[in-house]
């Protein structure tokens, strides 16, 4: 029987608001192979966001457990989860706001690549999103929103990621930007 690559089971998390109880997420679970694509939809405060942040351990939920690659994802720490943590990756809603707002492009695609000791260069990553390397001189903030989404796509790859979770990766883009976003995930994950 295949491993799933990553599998969530019961998971929950409640956060306190205005003096009561809001539950994010209720008892969630589900199952991923490798080359799937999972879409969650649901209005907006519905869970989706909280549920990428679990997945990334930002946030730790109050029950259930995440596996992946077989590994009890929530067990890791410290040293153990910072070098497993390169294999899931994730692409914000807001493209600006996830990004050092002094840094340029190369430095901001070159930090992941320093801290996971990956080869590849600043270069190849902009290519690989359809982005010159001219621009890897360039200001996060000196570029378009579809550019900066497909530097944090960039960013994302630089891992060699087995899973990226997208939390509403094309909600800030004009819907011109979005189709050619959504394309260019659909040919990464091929």
């Amino acid at each position: 029987m295949d491993v799933p690559l990553l599998a969530a089971k019961g998971l929950s998390k409640t956060f306190a608001s205005r003096g009561r109880r809001v539950a994010a997420l209720q008892d969630v679970a589900f199952t991923l192979k490798r080359g799937e694509t999972l879409g969650l939809v649901g209005p907006s405060g519905s869970g989706k966001s909280t549920l990428a942040r679990v997945l990334m351990r930002l946030i730790e939920p109050q029950a259930g457990s995440i596996h992946f690659n077989g590994d009890d994802w929530l067990k890791l720490e410290g040293r153990a989860l910072r070098e497993r943590r390169g294999a899931i990756q994730m692409v914000f809603q807001d493209p600006l706001s996830a990004f050092n707002p002094r840094a340029t492009i190369g430095s901001a695609l070159a930090a992941p690549l320093r801290v996971h000791g990956f080869a590849d260069g600043v270069a190849e990553l902009l290519a690989r999103v359809g982005l010159s390397a001219s621009l890897a001189e360039r200001g996060i903030h000196e570029v378009s929103g579809g550019q900066r989404q497909r530097v944090a796509i960039a960013r994302a790859l630089a891992t060699r990621p087995s899973v990226i979770v997208f939390d509403e990766a094309v909600s800030a883009l004009d819907a011109s930007v979005r189709g050619q976003i959504l394309q260019l995930i659909a040919d990464l994950q091929q």
